[in-house]
């Protein structure tokens, strides 16, 4: 039904629901924010008001984004791997033009590992690339 829903990890009420076309989603590391690919777009909603306050839009499809441990910057996988500017949306680094499945950020945010679809795992320096 194209829904994104937040529950009650306790209790397992229903806190917010918004709508997303995507499968892929992460909360911030504050747990404030919340961003989930939708097609050809990368949205970031607001947990408390629902609002999107961030929309990155792209030419092909969205497969995969995640916040950066210190939730200042989002790795996103498209056509390319790139990071992003939290905050601003920003475009801050592109790190390959090639097929990726899944990424992450190292825990102190510094490294990015991803798998491309050619199972091949490769690691870049966040800033540098």
């Amino acid at each position: 039904d194209q829904k994104l829903r937040v529950w009650d990890a306790f209790d397992g009420t229903l806190k917010k629901s918004f709508h997303a076309d995507g499968c892929s989603c992460c909360f911030s590391p504050d747990g404030e924010r919340i961003i989930c690919d939708d097609i050809d777009q990368a949205k970031i909603w607001n947990c408390r008001t629902g609002i999107v306050e961030l929309n990155l839009k792209f030419n092909d499809y969205v497969i995969f984004c995640l916040f950066s441990p210190d939730g200042n910057r989002i790795l996103i996988i498209s056509t390319n791997l790139s990071i992003w500017n939290a905050q601003s949306g920003d475009h801050e680094l592109t790190l390959e033009d090639d097929q990726f499945m899944h990424g992450t950020f190292s825990s102190d945010g510094k490294r990015v590992l991803a798998i491309g679809i050619d199972r091949v795992v490769r690691i870049w320096d966040a800033f540098t690339g």
